[in-house]
């Protein structure tokens, strides 16, 4: 196994032989293997065009018969021992791919000795400029290893040397043939050695730069995971306070204490809410789940749950939603655009909000615009970066946008924004949906509703609440108290998953058979879960579960 240790040793040892620890040296073969594969083609090809080109050249320069030989071993032998090196290792290399790869190399440097010694039997004088070609090509176009390239240009050199006197040459300009060409050989090997020199140092860096990427992300993956481990002992108390706060609040309408309360439970659900948000995100947990959407109702219900908020800063939310049906997730998009309008409302230090639409070809832009300062240019490049904050001293964890971005790439909605000293504007691009029906909505004022869960207190809240917004509730504790009431005849259920004597997945699967709305409820977030509901296509809502998300979903049931 490489580590990050082996590697330090490796470099602060140096590899002047350059030969790596076996682990290192195994992979640095494997990355040359890939490497010389990679540019077979481009390699295979030019070698090819320089025999044509010499063929041509042979009867320019040659007597017709040297020529004619020449053309055979060229383009009978050589050329032909390229092609098929270059094909086969382009589409079939196997393990001996070097020994193949080497095959074309020495073939044309025997050709070329053999063309030389050819030539001067002749009378020609052949210069062999063709061997310093190999020679550089064998090095640094064809990149061998630097022992491979070295020993073939060396064998190459010594058997020019040796057939030398076969060319009828005096002992002068044999012994300047045979230096020059060594003197090429050493300069164009001290070339390569420094080359895959570098090459093996950059291999380290780039192997320890992978490695501590590695780490990084491993360390990223634990502390979401804790994150979203942790948040299963936090879910339940929170969601506990924030319904006994909605309940205290509406009993006590004026009692500004209760309003702080409220107001902080709220803060902190947000902020614990955005966390599990990004965490999601970064472990690859969100699965949206596509319906048609009514955009007036969907813009009404998300402006209704921040109306408050605007009043107390004095604020004024304007609308113009037209009657338009596109297909998205529901809890996402309502997520998307409570962020915009409320990162809006504490930001911007603006007088007026306006949320609407614009039908564009088989798109719905929806729009949310403020006349406040507008964003600084500072950080109009990272906007939707993680904790971007406009101003430090703001409250929140600058996390609003960056949620909103990656919800955006999660439901394919094209995000973009303008901003100057008069304002801010943000564009949702939304496909409208071919099917143009409207979901209908469940008579409150008439609907009885199953409530199945385990938890007695949490079930007394949210009775409270859904009684509050006109529902007749029936509680269940259990799974078998559940099964025992979903038979008779419901306007709506709401199970939770775990419920201790057993799974809320039969009930939910007998609402669905039978055509019942339902919602499923749970504190877990698990890919069995996410799959269940997909597959019967009911509703789904993960604790805490805030008395707006509750109340869209109910509006959104079919």
């Amino acid at each position: 196994m490489i580590t990050l240790s082996l590697i330090d040793r490796t470099i602060e040892k140096g590899f002047p032989w350059l030969f790596f620890p076996k682990p290192l040296e195994q992979e640095f073969q494997a990355f040359v293997r890939q490497r010389i594969l990679n540019r077979i083609l481009p390699v295979g090809i030019s070698a090819a065009l320089f025999i044509i080109v010499f063929s041509g050249l042979d009867w320019l320069l040659l007597h017709p018969i040297v020529a004619k030989h020449t053309s055979i071993i060229r383009l009978g032998l050589v050329l032909p021992a390229i092609a098929i090196t270059t094909l086969w290792l382009y589409f079939k290399p196997p393990k001996y791919y070097l020994a193949v790869y080497s095959v074309g190399l020495i073939l044309a440097n025997i050709s070329i000795i053999y063309i030389i010694w050819l030539a001067h039997v002749q009378g020609i004088n052949l210069p062999y400029e063709g061997l310093m070609i190999t020679i550089m090509y064998a090095f640094f176009i064809m990149a061998l290893p630097f022992y491979l390239a070295l020993s073939i240009n060396l064998a190459m050199v010594c058997m020019y040397a040796l057939t030398e006197p076969l060319f009828y040459l005096n002992f002068s300009d044999y012994l300047n043939h045979v230096i020059f060409l060594s003197v090429i050989l050493v300069s164009a090997a001290i070339g390569a050695y420094v080359t895959e020199h570098q090459l093996r140092a950059n291999f380290l860096r780039k192997r320890t730069l992978d490695i501590h990427h590695q780490n990084t992300l491993k360390s990223i993956e634990k502390k979401n995971k804790y994150l979203a481990a942790a948040s299963h002992d936090i879910r339940q108390p929170l969601q506990g306070l924030s319904l006994m706060s909605d309940l205290i609040k509406r009993d006590h309408p004026h009692d500004v204490n209760i309003e702080h309360v409220a107001q902080g439970i709220a803060t902190l659900q947000s902020m614990f809410n955005q966390m599990l948000d990004l965490s999601k995100v970064n472990l690859d947990l969100l699965k949206p789940q596509f319906d048609q959407i009514y955009l007036t109702n969907f813009c009404h219900q998300v402006i209704n749950n921040v109306e408050q908020t605007a009043k107390r800063k004095g604020i004024l939310l304007h609308h113009d939603i037209h009657d338009a049906v596109v297909s998205s997730d529901y809890t996402l998009l309502s997520r998307i655009l409570h962020n915009l309008i409320d990162n809006a409302l504490q930001h911007s230090q603006c007088r007026d909000i306006w949320v609407y639409t614009d039908l564009q070809d088989n798109h719905a832009i929806l729009s949310i615009k403020d006349n406040g300062l507008g964003i600084p240019e500072s950080i109009q490049q990272t906007l939707f970066d993680e904790f971007t904050k406009g101003d430090q001293s703001q409250t929140g964890l600058g996390l609003g946008l960056a949620i909103v971005s990656q919800f955006c790439k999660k439901l394919g909605i094209t995000l973009t924004f303008e901003s100057n000293e008069n304002g801010s504007c943000f564009y949702l691009t939304l496909p409208i949906s071919e099917k143009l029906t409207v979901n209908e909505v469940v008579n409150q004022n008439k609907a009885k509703l199953l409530l199945v869960d385990d938890d007695v207190d949490l079930a007394a809240n949210l009775t409270q609440k859904l009684s509050g917004w006109g529902y007749e509730v029936t509680q269940a504790h259990g799974l078998q108290h559940g099964l025992s009431l979903v038979e008779q005849d419901w306007d709506v259920v709401i199970s939770d998953w775990n419920l201790g004597d057993g799974c809320g997945e039969e009930i939910i699967q007998y609402t669905c058979n039978n055509k019942i709305p339902s919602v499923m409820i749970s504190t877990h977030d698990s890919a069995t879960i996410r799959s269940f509901v997909d597959k019967v296509g009911c509703a789904y809502l993960q604790k805490p579960i805030s008395p707006s998300r509750l109340r869209a979903s109910l509006l959104q049931l079919k």
